[in-house]
């Protein structure tokens, strides 16, 4: 299921990391899933008849790209077909856009643009919103938005401020949220009761973690899958340094390396130690995780709401039953803070239909449309009134994704040389989990690195 799994390894085995869900592709909401809903809310829809050109009534031609390969657009097919019943004025054409990465999604989109046939419309995640902003790709929403108020207003309404300013570049509006992800503790429930422990405390220590893993080690199990393996970013190592750590890799204005801050070292211990010291983890990518999750041979594992697709799919999880459920991060020290990544849908500055690209874009921020995504199984819908629906269920603990907003909501570092950094992360950290450098030089390797990123123009 992912483009990172490794030799004879099935699709099932690796559940799909945060980075290729967000190229839309056909794993995170597939085409037949969605079909089942693609009648749903057209009878007595409100169709608009607003022109969208100069010339009156003449239909308007908008292009939506999706990252990925040819099957990334298929999960938007249904979503296009309700859009264009309530707006016959407008046509949406399905694109999708191969890339490695946010660098490469980029470049492909400046050439596009010079070349006169850039889409007009692009789901982008946080990782890419200020990339997006220095390069001057996004048309900022804000006058849209004023003429919109009344939308606008309800949808901030029913959001969180933090969520807006992540998707915003020096004040101006680049997209409007549509889906958000935090880092949980996912858990096996049977493996829980075995071990007499039953859901952890809200409120758990790493002590608390420490000793679940031992229970588990004597039973012959992994307590908990450490992060590092292909696909897992600047995210999730983020996560346990701030998440359960209070501290993070740069400063609050991401133009400043903060790696060698003492709660780094902590986290990065603690997880070299999962490994190397007391052999509760494999190494990073070493087992396929939902394949051990699902048969009883690994306790924890760390991720958003993504994954559960993939057990939904495996039938691990059933209207009968789900043998998992989430609980926060176990708090190494300090206070908990929630860290998240988030996506929207920015309109390229070179349309020629910037208003219908515009009525796409507050369509994908709609109830109805959040629902029909985010029920499968993906992410968590950024409209507050949608986190309790029933629907989010399983895990049963699902109300956590939505609460864990009240200690505070901060967005995972996205500077425009996200790229490098994130490269630069991953590449120190693999080190370090590798048992090649102890962890203090893991950070303090970073840290040269990013300050070297950091001093390059954006």
């Amino acid at each position: 299921m992912s483009e990172h799994s490794e030799g004879q390894q099935s699709p099932r085995d690796t559940t799909l990391p945060r980075s290729s869900f967000l190229k839309g592709s056909a794993v995170a909401i597939g085409a037949g899933a969605l079909a089942t809903t693609a009648g749903a809310g057209l009878a007595g829809a409100a169709v608009r008849k607003a022109p969208f050109n100069i010339t009156g009534r003449a239909q308007a031609t908008i292009t939506f790209a999706a990252w990925g390969g040819p099957d990334a657009i298929k999960p938007f097919q249904v979503t296009m077909h309700k859009f264009m019943a309530r707006n016959p004025s407008i046509k949406v054409n399905l694109i999708a856009i191969p890339a490695t990465g946010w660098a490469s999604l980029f470049e492909t989109i400046i050439t596009r643009i010079a070349a006169g046939n850039a889409p007009d419309i692009i789901r982008v995640a946080i990782e890419g919103i200020a990339l997006f902003g220095s390069k001057n790709l996004a048309l900022p929403l804000d006058p849209f938005m004023k003429r919109d108020t009344a939308f606008i207003e309800e949808l901030r309404s029913d959001t969180t401020p933090e969520m807006w300013n992540a998707l915003a570049y020096k004040g101006k509006q680049l997209a409007l949220p549509f889906s958000w992800n935090n880092i949980m503790t996912w858990y096996n429930t049977q493996l829980m009761a075995q071990i007499g422990m039953g859901r952890p405390k809200d409120n758990w220590t790493a002590d608390d973690f420490l000793a679940m893993c031992a229970k588990l080690k004597k039973m012959g199990k992994y307590g908990t899958l450490a992060p590092g393996a292909p696909g897992d970013g600047l995210f999730i190592f983020e996560c346990w340094s701030m998440a359960a750590n209070g501290a993070n890799l740069l400063d609050a204005s991401w133009t400043k390396s903060t790696a060698l801050d003492p709660g780094n070292l902590t986290a990065w211990q603690f997880l070299h130690d999962l490994v190397w010291k007391y052999k509760y983890s494999p190494r990073p990518g070493a087992i396929p995780q939902a394949t051990f999750f699902e048969s009883g041979r690994l306790g924890t594992f760390f991720a958003g709401r993504w994954p559960l697709q993939t057990y939904i799919l495996d039938k691990f999880c059933t209207p009968k039953g789900c043998p998992m459920d989430i609980q926060y991060f176990p708090i190494l020290s300090g206070t908990r803070k929630t860290i998240i990544g988030i996506d929207g849908y920015p309109v390229i500055r070179t349309s020629k239909y910037p208003e219908a690209a515009w009525e796409l874009s507050k369509f994908m921020s709609t109830k109805e449309t959040m629902t029909d995504w985010m029920r499968q199984g993906t992410n968590i819908p950024c409209r507050r009134s949608l986190a309790y629906a029933n629907w989010m269920s399983p895990p049963a603990h699902y109300r956590e994704f939505w609460d864990s907003t009240k200690t505070g909501l901060i967005p995972v570092t996205s500077p425009p040389q996200y790229d490098e950094i994130d490269s630069a992360t991953f590449r120190w950290f693999s080190k370090m989990m590798a048992n090649e450098v102890t962890p203090k030089a893991a950070l303090t390797g970073l840290d040269k690195d990013l300050k070297a990123i950091l001093a390059k123009p954006a």
